[in-house]
């Protein structure tokens, strides 16, 4: 078998490179921030913060947006974590 020949990138093209991940991995992280801070209600000052939590059936839409809200948390960290494994 044959091996194929490598590409060796220049310095200057590992380095555009490099900052392109850092790039996307700080708006990774911004988002992550954000959607912990959505799951968390640490940044609302809203109604969930006084309302009374007998309210059932009303409760449905923001338990089902909190679970998507963690699943998206989740899959951000991950793409985070491929992210700082690729520098």
């Amino acid at each position: 078998m044959a091996e194929a020949e490598k590409t060796r990138y220049s310095d200057a093209e590992l380095e555009e490179f490099k900052q392109l991940i850092l790039k996307k991995l700080e708006t990774a992280r911004a988002d992550y921030e954000l959607l912990r801070a959505t799951i968390t209600h640490t940044a609302s000052n809203d109604t969930e913060d006084t309302s009374p939590t007998f309210k059932v059936l009303e409760e449905g839409a923001t338990t089902l947006s909190k679970e998507e809200s963690g699943r998206l948390a989740a899959h951000q960290m991950k793409f985070i974590r491929n992210l700082e494994m690729a520098l």
